[in-house]
């Protein structure tokens, strides 16, 4: 059975234990605005980027309309910017509020942000106005052509309409910007096959098997 009888603690050991205590209970007392480790610490910029950061991750795991409330908190404490505003469009058009994202996208035109606000009314339009859409993916690849996903889509819609010499342009360009995209190399290697070229040999088999189904 244990004893139930209080231990002996030496003195020294007692005092040692009283000094911890008296200095927890300071550092307990301490603001916390004081201490270097607490959140408000982080300066406004720091915090106005890890929220950004949270809203784009949100868009790349596909949780659009988490994305769009935590845009709305975003705005409402630090202000509208272009580059939030881009980021509602993209969710508002991978939500089906395709008139909202237009309206949004139309806003940026004239801004930074122009190439990747023309290239969301391009895929607005492509279902219904796919002649549309491919003007304004010209226009996008004018903007910024080195971005390979504008070319990727230019390429692809012309496909669609068997524009054949605007598709091999804008493929070609996709495929050599991004050589790690197998999405584009497979466009590529499709517009091959309906051309009669198939030249497909040195694809990788992920690739072929896409391109087969």
């Amino acid at each position: 059975m244990r004893s139930t009888h209080p231990r002996y603690v030496p003195a020294a050991v007692a005092s040692g234990a009283l000094a911890i205590a008296l200095a927890l209970l300071a550092g307990c007392a301490t603001p916390p605005q004081q201490t270097a480790a607490t959140p408000a610490a982080i300066s406004p910029v720091g915090q106005e980027k890890t929220y950004l950061e949270l809203i784009d991750g949100l868009m790349k795991q596909g949780a659009y309309h988490a994305a769009l409330a935590h845009l709305d908190g975003f705005e409402r404490d630090y202000g509208p910017r272009d580059g939030t505003r881009l980021l509602r469009a993209d969710a508002e058009r991978l939500t089906g509020e395709r008139e909202a994202a237009a309206t949004h996208y139309e806003a940026l035109l004239n801004s930074p942000y122009r190439a990747s606000a023309l290239h969301g009314l391009a895929l607005i339009a492509a279902p219904t106005d796919p002649a549309r859409a491919i003007a304004l993916l010209d226009d996008a690849t004018r903007a910024d052509p080195t971005r390979a996903s504008l070319w990727n889509d230019l390429g692809f819609l012309a496909l669609q309409q068997a524009d054949w010499p605007r598709a091999a342009r804008a493929l070609g360009r996709a495929a050599e910007l991004a050589p790690d995209q197998p999405r584009y190399q497979a466009n590529l290697a499709l517009y091959r096959e309906l051309v009669g070229q198939p030249q497909a040999a040195d694809l990788p088999p992920d690739v072929l098997a896409r391109i087969q189904r």
